[in-house]
């Protein structure tokens, strides 16, 4: 696909697992055998033309990018710091701001820009559509077709791609799941002296199936030394960080690998078995999958 590169997993966030050089090791299996080489972060994690909208003027081709997410990865970038430099929650601004980078890591992968889009093109096709167009006669212009019917299917996928934008936004905006996240117990956690650093992936984030319950809970790599938990309640957010170290990073590194869809990423190519013997099994890690 031909276009400006998308990182659906942004550069800021890589760049924490990236060495000296400046280069991470992208694990990935483009035919038979998992393959461990150094990246630089912004030579991965995206696809040409993602986010593109077809049809519509030039300017707005890559706003998506451009705009919306270009502004939400730069606060989200603000945030990160505040918790890996000064290893503190961060404040409300900053806090809504990753819950916000949270939402898009969920939504704009590959998968699922098509998963939304797939039911944006859905209502298209749908009577709720048809619903909108009842005042067709008095709004159509000189040019348009006589019918609404004859208008939306000249015009079904030129609005479904203009409306594409917003439903994307307004999907990693969501204020129901965003507050439900900032009402929850955050906690960050610092790994010392570790044998196997933490892995991070294309699917960087373990949750539960929903977050309503009271044993909900949302956990993500921070860094190769740092994670984020964020719990329904304190008692659950102990129960997760109680853990012993060695058993919360090999827990944690199974399912990176095991949830993966394509990229599984590290500071070297130590686990290269271990990402060999998981990558590829593609297990549901999103209620929303």
């Amino acid at each position: 696909m031909a276009g400006q590169k998308h990182h659906y997993l942004p550069e800021f966030y890589l760049k924490q697992w990236a060495g000296p050089d400046g280069r991470l090791c992208e694990y990935a299996r483009p035919y038979d055998k998992v393959k461990a080489q150094m990246k630089h972060p912004g030579g991965t994690g995206y696809v040409r033309g993602l986010y593109t909208l077809k049809g519509v003027p030039p300017e707005l081709e890559d706003a998506f990018e451009n705009q919306f997410l270009s502004i939400a990865d730069g606060t989200a970038a603000v945030a990160l710091r505040i918790m890996l430099d000064d290893r503190k929650i961060p404040p409300m601004r900053e806090k809504w701001a990753w819950v916000r980078f949270i939402l898009t890591l969920i939504h704009r992968n590959p998968e699922g820009v098509e998963r939304n889009f797939a039911k944006l093109k859905a209502c298209f096709d749908g009577e709720r559509v048809r619903e909108l167009l009842k005042d067709y006669d008095k709004l159509k212009q000189k040019d348009d077709p006589p019918t609404a019917e004859e208008w939306l299917e000249r015009n079904k996928d030129r609005v479904a791609e203009i409306s594409k934008l917003e439903v994307m936004a307004n999907v990693m905006q969501s204020e129901l799941v965003g507050n439900r996240l900032l009402s929850m117990c955050w906690h960050l956690g610092r790994f010392e002296n570790l044998k196997h650093t933490i892995l991070t992936s294309d699917r960087p984030i373990i949750m539960t199936n929903g977050l309503k319950a009271d044993d909900s809970h949302m956990v993500m790599a921070l860094s190769p030394q740092h994670m984020l938990v964020i719990a329904a309640t304190e008692k659950v957010a102990k129960e997760v960080t109680s853990m012993p170290s060695l058993e919360i990073v090999q827990t944690w590194n199974d399912r990176m690998a095991r949830q993966a869809r394509k990229y599984v990423y590290g500071t070297n190519n130590r686990h290269l078995r271990f990402v060999e013997n998981r990558l590829g099994e593609k297990l549901v890690w999103s209620p929303f999958e």
